[in-house]
């Protein structure tokens, strides 16, 4: 006996997956481009239920994208296009995933470059100003990225209650106070402009100013400046006496001008008159004051504001002709300062000229 041999043929049929990402390796941002997806079956059977997954270009988002193949029969492929628009410059990384029954799975990827301008604003000055003085600003834009950037507009936002001097390369004052606005236009990577900015301070204090700049593509940068601002109190003192020659014996009147041109107030400001001897104050008017022999003493003054003028006048008498001095001292504690001022005024008449006529 001897048994009975039988053979049978068995056909395994085994799918496979391959996927291709193309599409452009360089873009700019903002710029939608289309990308091809490509999944092959170069098996010899059928690929089930073909699912592939767009994975997020920047980590922790969702999925950018699932899209559903079906089946893919043996030796065939399916296309799928997608577009993409770039929202973060640099290098990216763009990887596809796609999976199908039976545990198949096959991946691909591509890196991009996206490109973006970059704006850098920088603005130097002055450290320290007076009030009242001009400060002169560079402002400086550049391109610091590595695509164009466009329609670039810069703008200074002055100090408040600064004026407005003057501007470089077509600086303009806009509506509105305190704004000046330069038209840059297209910046190429690596570009630089720089400008400059002149205006008058007029607060004390810290005085910034700040430097915005946009452009398309939502660029923007901005920068300030501090410049701390010295008020200082300035008085001047001006004494008016009456033309001469004047007849000896007549109330004539002499007048005492102290003005704060600064823009600080001034403290503890002392005014004293003196007359030369022969001719002696009466009255005086525009403050209280002492009047002695020869000589007026004002009470003093606490303060006199940045821009106040403080006027008195003095009512004196000759007793005798010749010629009279009129001298106005002042002392200023705060600040520091010492002011004085005189004049001569030639009378006649009176006790020296009846002498010398006999009389």
């Amino acid at each position: 006996h001897a048994p009975k041999a039988q053979v049978t043929r068995i056909e395994v049929q085994e799918p496979k997956l391959e996927m291709v990402l193309q599409g452009p390796r360089d873009v700019l941002y903002g710029e939608t481009k289309t990308y091809t997806i490509t999944v092959a079956n170069p098996g010899t059977g059928p690929a089930e239920n073909v699912v592939i997954n767009l994975l997020p270009i920047t980590p922790g988002q969702d999925k950018a994208g699932v899209s559903n193949l079906g089946t893919i029969e043996a030796g065939g492929r399916r296309e799928i296009e997608i577009d993409l628009t770039a929202r973060q410059a640099g290098e990216l990384e763009l990887r596809a995933h796609a999976f199908a029954d039976g545990g198949l799975r096959t991946e691909a990827s591509e890196q991009i470059l996206v490109r973006r301008g970059e704006l850098e604003a920088v603005v130097g000055g002055p450290e320290i100003k007076y009030a009242g003085t001009d400060a002169t600003y560079q402002v400086r834009v550049a391109n610091t990225g590595d695509a164009m950037a466009e329609n670039v507009v810069a703008e200074a936002i002055l100090p408040r209650n600064a004026n407005f001097v003057s501007a470089t390369d077509g600086g303009a004052v806009q509506e509105g106070p305190g704004r000046v606005q330069w038209s840059i236009g297209g910046l190429r990577p690596g570009a630089t402009r720089v400008f400059e900015l002149r205006c008058v301070l007029a607060e004390s204090g810290s005085n910034r100013l700040q430097i915005l700049t946009t452009a398309d593509d939502d660029l923007t940068s901005a920068a300030h400046f501090n410049t701390r601002v010295e008020a200082l109190a300035d008085l001047k003192l001006q004494i008016n006496d009456p033309q001469g020659p004047l007849p000896a014996g007549e109330p004539m009147v002499y007048e005492v001008r102290l003005i704060n041109r600064g823009t600080n107030a001034a403290d503890g400001v002392q005014i004293a008159s003196f007359f030369s001897e022969g001719i002696e104050p009466i009255s005086v008017e525009g403050g209280r004051a002492d009047i002695g022999i020869g000589q007026v003493v004002f009470h003093p003054v606490a303060r006199v504001a940045a821009g106040q003028e403080l006027v008195f006048r003095i009512t004196a008498k000759a007793e005798s002709g010749g010629n009279h001095t009129f001298r106005t001292e002042v002392v200023c504690t705060s600040p520091e300062t010492k002011l004085a001022a005189q004049e001569t005024t030639r009378f006649y008449g009176g006790a020296v000229e009846n002498a010398l006529s006999g009389g």
